[in-house]
C-alpha cells in the first residue's frame, strides 16, 4: 500500500519556538502540495518564496510535513533523493516542521518497513498468513487437547465411530456408520412399556395398550370400527338411553320426562278498552279523585297539561289518604307524563296549587 503526505509552506511568528508552543503559530501561508508515496522517490515543487509586506526580501520559512497514511524516508535540499540512510522517518500521525528556504526541494521515499509494520500478535501461528492457501487445520492440531485426532480434517470422516469412546451411557448404535431401519436397540432401555413399541414393523392397532388401561371397554381397541357409543352407555348413569347414537333420534322426546315443574305460560290477555280520566283541578290547593278503585285494572297514565306541577297519590287500601303538594306525593311537572311500572287497583287522588290545571288521564 502507497503512502500518502501533505506539504504545508508557512512561516511563523517566532520561528526561534518551532519546539515550543509557538510551533502552530503560522504568520503565512504560501501553499499546499499533497504527494502519494511508494517505493521511488518522488520530488515535491521548488520550495516558494516566504516574502511579505514587512519582509519582502525573507527566503526562509518552514515545510510543515502531515504523514496522512504510512510511513516514509523525508530528505531536503537543492537536489534531495531520499532513501533509507539518508533522511527521517516520519509515520501516519506525525506533524513535523522543516526549516527550508526558497527554491530548495523535497524528496520523499515510503519506509522499507512499509505503512503500518506488523499487526500480527507475538506468538501468533506462522499458519495463519494467508500468502498461500491453508487447505487443512492440521496446524491447529497440537492446540487443540482432549478432542479425537480424528478431527484432523485432511482426510474425510466417514462416521462418529471415533467418539463414541467418549459418549457414556448412550447405545452403541450410534455409531451412523451404518444405517439404523428401527429402533430396537432403544428397547432395553424404555420400561413400562409394551414390547410393541418397537417399530421395526408396522403396529395397526391399539391392542397392546387395552391391558393397561383399567375400567374402560375393551371395545376402545381400534381393531376393528365401532360404529355405536353403545359400549360406553352403562358407564354413564342418569343419561337417557336414547344417548346411545347408534339409531337417530328424531326428536327430545326423551328428555321431556326428566324435567320437573314446568315452567307456567301466560295466557294471551284480550286486548284492553281504555277508561277516559281527563279533567281540570276543581279547588287549587284541595285533593280531588283522580279515578276510583278498579280491581281489573291493569295500567294507567296522566300527562299534566297545565303550566304549573300536580301531584298524585294512592288513597292506599282505606280509601282515605289524599294528595298533598309535598314530599309524600308524586310530582308530575308542567308537561310531564307519567305511565307507572307497577299497577295499584286503590283509589288514585291529584291537586293542583291553582283551580282549573288541566291534565289527561286514563286507565285501562
Amino acid at each position: 500500500m502507497s503512502s500518502k503526505i501533505r506539504i504545508d509552506w508557512v512561516r511563523l511568528t517566532r520561528p526561534e519556538f518551532t519546539r515550543g508552543a509557538a510551533a502552530n503559530d503560522v504568520a503565512g501561508f504560501y501553499g499546499q502540495q499533497t504527494l502519494t508515496v511508494g517505493s521511488t522517490a518522488v520530488t515535491s515543487n521548488a520550495v516558494p518564496a516566504f516574502g511579505s509586506g514587512e519582509d519582502p526580501a525573507c527566503v526562509e520559512g518552514f515545510a510543515r510535513i502531515t504523514v496522512i497514511q504510512g510511513a516514509v524516508i523525508v530528505a531536503w535540499g537543492a537536489a534531495p533523493v531520499a532513501t533509507e540512510t539518508s533522511g527521517i522517518r516520519l509515520q501516519a500521525g506525525d506533524d513535523r516542521l522543516i526549516a527550508v528556504a526558497s527554491g530548495q526541494f523535497m524528496s520523499f521515499i515510503e519506509a522499507a518497513d512499509g505503512a503500518s509494520g506488523s499487526n500480527l500478535p507475538a506468538g501468533a501461528a506462522t499458519s495463519a498468513n494467508q500468502a498461500s492457501e491453508i487447505a487443512t487445520l492440521s496446524s491447529i492440531d497440537s492446540k487443540v487437547t482432549g478432542l479425537a485426532t480424528a478431527t484432523n480434517q485432511t482426510s474425510a470422516n466417514a462416521s462418529l465411530a471415533s467418539m463414541d469412546g467418549k459418549l457414556t451411557g448412550v447405545a452403541t448404535a450410534s455409531n451412523q456408520a451404518s444405517a439404523n431401519t428401527s429402533l430396537a436397540s432403544i428397547d432395553g432401555k424404555v420400561t413400562g412399556l409394551g414390547t410393541a413399541a418397537n417399530q421395526a414393523s408396522v403396529i395397526t392397532s391399539l391392542a397392546s395398550v387395552d391391558s393397561k388401561l383399567t375400567g374402560v371397554s375393551t371395545a376402545a381397541s381400534q381393531a376393528t370400527t365401532n360404529t355405536s357409543l353403545s359400549s360406553i352407555d352403562s358407564k354413564v348413569t342418569g343419561v337417557a338411553t336414547a344417548a346411545n347414537q347408534a339409531t337417530a333420534n328424531g326428536s327430545l322426546s326423551s328428555i321431556d320426562s326428566k324435567l320437573t315443574t314446568p315452567l307456567s305460560v301466560r295466557t294471551a290477555v284480550a286486548q284492553a278498552v281504555a277508561t277516559a280520566r281527563s279533567a281540570t283541578i276543581t279547588a287549587g290547593g284541595t285533593a280531588q279523585d283522580l279515578m276510583p278503585a278498579n280491581s281489573s285494572r291493569i295500567g294507567w297514565l296522566l300527562q299534566n297539561q297545565s303550566t304549573g306541577p300536580l301531584y298524585v297519590r294512592s288513597k292506599g287500601s282505606g280509601g282515605t289518604t289524599t294528595a298533598t303538594t309535598d314530599q309524600n306525593s308524586l310530582l308530575i311537572p308542567a308537561g310531564g307524563y307519567y305511565e307507572p311500572p307497577k299497577i295499584t287497583v286503590n283509589a288514585l287522588s291529584i291537586v293542583g296549587a291553582t283551580t282549573g290545571q288541566a291534565f289527561f288521564a286514563e286507565e285501562w
